[in-house]
């Protein structure tokens, strides 16, 4: 079964925290896709004040891998986006093109401060909404307002319309065990 989709993840190679090495990234592609994943999106952080790495370069950067890929892993599907760390100053980045939703779609992966206050993250998530943007919550096991037993705070960002993102790591029982519990509950 090839159908699975991975929409975050860091194995785009010298966009941020991955290996330079071509040859290590098309292996955790071909691993991925012999595991059933037929689509990878791939994230590369977007930090507003933090040394990032300018949008034509990276999408340039991508053109290469993605081209290294469909000769090496034939039949993957490969797109870009990113991982967007919330500022105020993020839809409008968005609205002007200077940041990246998943796959030139109206999905956008964005992160806040695991130590970020509900009240924030809530704003945060209805200006992204405003702008008729899908946000998808990445690591949603590591924020400590959402943490745990606070299902009242989840069921609230779902109805609002964001979707939830874990990670496999939690999923599978790696990150710990409140991590992984709360993930479980999410889960059912």
């Amino acid at each position: 079964m090839k159908d699975f989709t991975d929409i975050h993840n860091h194995i785009f190679l010298g966009a941020d925290d991955a290996d330079e090495d071509y040859e290590e990234g098309i292996k955790l592609l071909q691993r991925a896709y012999d595991d059933g994943v037929s689509t990878i999106i791939c994230t590369p952080h977007f930090r507003h004040f933090s040394g990032r790495k300018n949008l034509s370069y990276i999408k340039d950067l991508f053109e290469d891998f993605k081209g290294e890929a469909e000769k090496k892993v034939p039949g993957l599907n490969l797109h870009l986006g990113q991982e967007l760390v919330y500022c105020t100053q993020l839809p409008r980045l968005i609205e002007d093109g200077e940041v990246l939703t998943l796959a030139n779609s109206s999905y956008v992966l964005v992160e806040f401060s695991p130590k970020v206050e509900f009240t924030d993250m809530e704003f945060g998530i209805e200006q992204l909404l405003n702008i008729n943007k899908k946000p998808i919550l990445a690591h949603v096991e590591r924020y400590e307002c959402l943490a745990y037993d606070n299902m009242e705070s989840i069921i609230r960002l779902r109805d609002m319309g964001a979707y939830l993102q874990a990670d496999s790591e939690a999923v599978l029982g790696n990150s710990g065990g409140m991590q992984t519990a709360f993930t479980k509950k999410l889960l059912k």
